[in-house]
């Protein structure tokens, strides 16, 4: 779409516009998800109040706002930055072609993405961060610890959990990252720079630390890099999109047989040092795939 009103915007200002849009539709909806919080649960509630997190309707409060943040930070300023301020290629939506690869590049790409993921988190766990600073390896080393108890208590034990979290903490945050991150800032960086590569990493190094997970830093930056690189070859959003919610559910499938069953499943491929090479392998033949079934074209 190509709306005569925003035409003439440079790539400049397509960038502050989107992200005027973001903060203002992010702060909006976050507000309307407070309401709607305060209103469903009839009680004052406090994102802020770390101890309310031991608390149910604290937990089912946190899932509603979480909703609306992804839905106003991500989804909603995505959808009408490409609606009004983007010329796109007709591929970006394109659903018919993806169907016929499904079955055949998505699961070699996820088994080689999931390798290599696997490897770059026990690479990430290997840096001492005290070196640095004592100061920092304790935040960060605490806020891990929070986040994976509040991840803990989000997840529930109940099938009913399980579901409401495959589409708040699986689906949503896929859609909407891939929107923003790859459909939006990554055209608009190469755009501005001139610079595929260098656009592709810096938009994938944001990607990793605004999850503020320095503990799984290496693996967000990792994955950033291979679906920056997918969409910018394949442009279609589709492709990360899916192999995002692939990634979100399995860590939400073992999170949920560990609280449910008690059952930790730990680490599958770096048990055995020939795995990277099979990762590797298998990510090249996914590119490889994609070219051979004329997806990938400049």
């Amino acid at each position: 779409m190509n709306n005569p009103l925003f035409k003439e915007l440079s790539n400049n200002q397509k960038l502050i516009a989107f992200i005027l849009l973001l903060i203002c539709s992010s702060i909006l909806v976050t507000t309307i998800g407070l309401e709607v919080v305060n209103l469903l649960l009839d009680t004052s509630f406090n994102i802020n109040n770390r101890d309310a997190y031991i608390d149910n309707d604290s937990i089912r409060g946190l899932k509603i706002i979480t909703l609306f943040s992804h839905l106003g930070t991500f989804i909603i300023p995505s959808i009408l930055f490409l609606t009004f301020l983007k010329s796109f290629d007709k591929r970006f939506w394109e659903l018919k072609k993806i169907r016929k690869l499904l079955y055949l590049i998505i699961p070699v790409l996820f088994i080689g993405i999931s390798i290599l993921s696997e490897w770059s988190l026990l690479l990430n766990h290997q840096i001492d961060f005290s070196l640095i600073s004592e100061n920092i390896a304790n935040y960060i080393s605490d806020s891990q610890k929070n986040s994976e108890l509040l991840i803990t208590r989000f997840i529930g034990p109940t099938w009913l959990s399980l579901i409401g979290n495959t589409f708040i903490i699986a689906l949503i945050p896929a859609i909407g990252e891939e929107l923003t991150f790859r459909g939006v800032l990554q055209p608009l960086f190469i755009n501005l720079s001139n610079k595929k590569n260098v656009s592709i990493l810096f938009v994938a190094f944001i990607f990793a630390f605004i999850h503020f997970q320095f503990m799984d830093f290496i693996p967000r930056f990792l994955l950033g890099i291979i679906y920056g690189y997918i969409f910018y070859f394949t442009k279609n959003i589709f492709y990360t999109i899916i192999l995002h919610f692939l990634n979100n559910f399995i860590a939400l499938i073992i999170l949920f047989i560990n609280v449910k069953y008690g059952i930790e499943i730990g680490s599958v491929f770096t048990l055995y040092a020939f795995t990277l090479l099979i990762g590797i392998g298998l990510t090249w033949y996914g590119f490889k795939l994609l070219q051979k079934k004329g997806v990938l074209n400049e």
